[in-house]
């Protein structure tokens, strides 16, 4: 015959059986939902690239030559649409820098997907930003976005087949 001590024990096995079942289900289904919202935080982020006003911004600061801060500061700072258009390409690229720096969305999907516009933009303004900053006393304007290029570099040199 079956001793009630081992009815009960048998029930704390299954019990914790239970709860342990429910843990892992938990995990899984709390881990998709976080990779899900990542995605969806991505993609409004991504979406911003496409609206109206960011890429005109965008090639006005990249079609702008210049070989100095002398003529950076002459062609775009003292400019006011073309320093409009740096500050919302900046902003846009503090965010996502922040963004990944938090872990709130992974430097994979930057570098799948907006890889060869956040190189491009950083090395074209990289020359000139540390003195420009100094000037405008403003030493953080482009923080995340450095933070961001850096990331970036750091995984593709894991990932060769990325390189733009």
């Amino acid at each position: 015959m079956v001793s009630f001590e081992e009815i009960q024990a048998a029930y704390y096995m299954v019990a914790a059986t239970g709860v342990l079942v429910a843990a892992a289900y938990y995990v899984v289904n709390m881990r998709a939902t976080l990779q899900t919202r990542q995605a969806q935080l991505f993609m409004q982020i991504y979406n911003r690239v496409q609206e109206p006003d960011f890429l005109p911004s965008w090639n006005e600061i990249m079609q702008t030559n210049f070989k100095d801060y002398q003529e950076f500061k002459l062609k775009i700072v003292n400019d006011p649409s073309k320093i409009t258009s740096l500050n919302k390409i900046v902003a846009f690229y503090e965010g996502v820098g922040l963004l990944v720096k938090e872990n709130l969305i992974d430097i994979r999907l930057v570098a799948e997907l907006m890889c060869g516009v956040t190189r491009k933009f950083w090395e074209k303004i990289e020359p000139v930003i540390e003195e420009y900053e100094k000037e405008a006393d403003f030493r953080r304007y482009t923080s995340e976005t450095k933070y961001l290029y850096n990331r970036l570099m750091e995984y593709l040199s894991t990932h060769p087949e990325l390189q733009t």
